[in-house]
């Protein structure tokens, strides 16, 4: 049994490495802006390590959808409405995690998400719901790629290293624990 402590940590954890990517992802987005390419890879956000508990992955879900809505300078609410409606309705069920054996299916299902996610997003600037700068068709299709091939190969690594450290935390909990 995790302790509340430990929980917390695993929670504290886990949202620090995804708010490392969130810096990272931004760093070399305005690299990328150069070349008129912008990186949109809110998939691997979704991705709920299998020590967090479904209200535990909410919540880290939920913070990470605010730091992304920040750092990609979209309305506040967007990316944490659709994180939390997709991992509600489809995620929960395939327990995005290092320990299953399907990582292609796993990462193919990332790679809807997100393409799902660029088509909203797509939409809702055409419309002219959110004052966001204009986004053409052509470049559309290019910074969506990018982010897919950015997703395919970031979510195994990233998959088996929040394992990896939900372990290594557990493992540190239960041991004091026992001192």
């Amino acid at each position: 049994m995790i302790s509340k402590v430990t929980g917390y940590a695993l929670i504290f954890a886990t949202v620090l490495v995804f708010n490392l990517i969130t810096i990272v992802v931004t760093s070399v987005n305005s690299t990328l802006s150069q070349f008129g390419v912008y990186l949109f890879v809110p998939a691997i956000f979704l991705i709920a390590p299998s020590y967090l508990s479904k209200s535990s992955s909410i919540i880290v879900i939920f913070i990470n959808g605010l730091f992304l809505d920040y750092h990609c300078n979209l309305p506040l609410g967007f990316n944490v409405f659709l994180f939390l409606f997709v991992f509600l309705s489809t995620l929960e069920s395939f327990n995005l995690s290092a320990n299953g054996s399907n990582y292609i299916d796993k990462r193919s299902l990332l790679l809807m998400v997100n393409a799902l996610f660029f088509v909203i997003l797509f939409l809702l600037i055409k419309f002219k719901v959110f004052t966001l700068s204009e986004w053409i068709l052509s470049r559309f299709f290019v910074d969506l790629l990018l982010s897919s091939i950015v997703i395919f190969f970031i979510s195994n690594p990233l998959m088996r290293f929040l394992e990896q450290l939900g372990e290594r935390i557990i493992n540190l909990g239960t041991e004091k624990n026992h001192i």
